[in-house]
C-alpha cells in the first residue's frame, strides 16, 4: 500500500531533517513513527502527501509515485488528521466533515448521506451535532470530527500527526480504542506520528523509532518490548516496560489478598 525508499529531506543541503529512510506499510496496517521532538517523524509524514517536498527518494502509494500526481489531487486521496484538528471555525460540523466531498463535486444528497454516516460512525449523533459550530464541542468531540472529515472521501490511506496528544487521559484512551476498532473495520492503512511510546505500542502493527532523521529500529510492539536492539530505542521503551512491570506486580499482590 505504501512504500518509502531512500527518502531524505534537507533544507540547506548540509544537514538532514530526514536521512535516507525506507519502510513499507501493508494494506490495513498501522505504522507508527515514534521518537523525540525533532527526530524527523512529522517531516516524514508531511512528505507522504507533499505538504513538504522530498529532497530525494521515492514514495509509492497504491502503486503510484506521489510525484506523478498533482499535490492537491494527492491530498484529496489521503486522509489527514492533525493534533490541532484544524476545523474551520466559521463552518458547522456538517460543513466541516463534508468539505472534501464538496470540493470533489459530490451532490448535496450524497454529501449529506456521507456526513450522517461518518458522524454516526464516530459517535456523534448528526441530529444533535450536525449544525453545531466547532466552538460548541469538547476536545474529544472535535477530534472525532477531525477523524470523520479525514474519512469523508473514502480514502484507503490515513496520515495522523499526534492526533490524540491534546486530550485528557480518559478521553484519549477511549478515542484510541474507538479509532482502532474503526481502522480495523474499514481496513484503513495508517501512518501515525506520536512521541508517546505507550500509545505506539498499543495501537501499532509496526513501530519505527526515529532519531536524528534516521529510523534506528523498526518492529512489532512485541519484538520491540522483547528486545529493541538499539540503545536509544531501549531508553524510549524503558518507561512502558517499567509501567508494565509495576502493573503486573500490583495485580500479583492483589491476587494474594
Amino acid at each position: 500500500m505504501i512504500s518509502v525508499k531512500n527518502l531524505s529531506k534537507s533544507y540547506d543541503r548540509i544537514s538532514y531533517a530526514v536521512d535516507d529512510i525506507s519502510f513499507n506499510v501493508n494494506p490495513g496496517e498501522i505504522l507508527i513513527l515514534a521518537g523525540e521532538s525533532g527526530c524527523g517523524k512529522t517531516t516524514t509524514l508531511k512528505m507522504i502527501n507533499r505538504l513538504i517536498e522530498p529532497s530525494s527518494g521515492e514514495i509509492i502509494v497504491n502503486d503510484v509515485n506521489i510525484l506523478d500526481l498533482n499535490p492537491v489531487e494527492l491530498r484529496r486521496r489521503i486522509g489527514y488528521v492533525f493534533q490541532e484538528i484544524g476545523l474551520f471555525p466559521h463552518m458547522t460540523i456538517s460543513e466541516n466533515v463534508g468539505i472534501v466531498p464538496k470540493l470533489l463535486g459530490w451532490s448535496r444528497a450524497n454529501i449529506k448521506a456521507r456526513v450522517d454516516e461518518l458522524m454516526e460512525l464516530t459517535g456523534l449523533d448528526p441530529d444533535k451535532y450536525a449544525q453545531k459550530m466547532p466552538s460548541e464541542l469538547s476536545g474529544g468531540q472535535k477530534q472525532r470530527v477531525g477523524v470523520a472529515r479525514a474519512l469523508a472521501a473514502r480514502p484507503d490511506v490515513m496520515l495522523m500527526d499526534e492526533p490524540f496528544g491534546a486530550l485528557d487521559p480518559i478521553t484519549r484512551s477511549g478515542i484510541q480504542d474507538e479509532f482502532k476498532n474503526l481502522q480495523t473495520e474499514l481496513k484503513l492503512t495508517v501512518i501515525m506520528v506520536t512521541h508517546d511510546m505507550m500509545e505506539a505500542l498499543i495501537l501499532a502493527d509496526h513501530v519505527a523509532i526515529m532519531q536524528e532523521g534516521k529510523i534506528v529500529v523498526m518492529g512489532t510492539p512485541g519484538e520491540l518490548m522483547s528486545k529493541a536492539g538499539d540503545a536509544y530505542a531501549e531508553r524510549l521503551l524503558h518507561a512502558p516496560r517499567q509501567q508494565s512491570e509495576k502493573l503486573a506486580e500490583i495485580l500479583k499482590r492483589g491476587d494474594k489478598k
